[in-house]
């Protein structure tokens, strides 16, 4: 009786997947391949919808909304973005960054003497400053 590693076609153990335990994926990424024992023999492990994937892309569209958001500002215009955003109010945002309420609108508005402000540097910034200021 002959095992199954003497069979003529071995082309199971000369499979490149089973060798270098990589794949490239849809995107052009290389993926490492799940290898499980099957008997004796190792073979690519079923793969089925990964939770992981959902959430992955949940964040992915996150970070994108948040890139489409906050283009061309820096740092603290983002968090200061985020938290009018977020709802908090003028004062609430000036106690949060330890400064007064009119440096926050000037970093809104700009000062006049060459900074442009966030609603120069942003379109998302500046509809919602002019919603802001005719009360809607």
């Amino acid at each position: 009786m002959k095992s199954h590693a003497d069979f003529e076609d071995d082309s199971w153990q000369n499979s490149e997947d089973r060798q270098f335990r990589r794949y490239r994926s849809e995107e052009g990424t290389i993926e490492s391949l799940d290898i499980v024992r099957r008997n004796g023999i190792g073979v690519p492990r079923p793969a089925g919808p990964d939770p992981r994937d959902t959430v992955q892309s949940r964040f992915v569209v996150l970070l994108r909304t948040y890139r489409v958001l906050m283009y061309n500002l820096t740092s603290i215009e983002r968090r200061v973005w985020v938290r009018l955003l977020l709802g908090a109010s003028m004062d609430d945002v000036a106690s949060m960054f330890g400064v007064s309420r009119p440096a926050i609108y000037c970093r809104i508005r700009g000062d006049g003497k060459g900074y442009r402000g966030m609603i120069g540097k942003n379109q998302n910034v500046r509809i919602w400053w002019d919603r802001r200021q005719q009360g809607g």
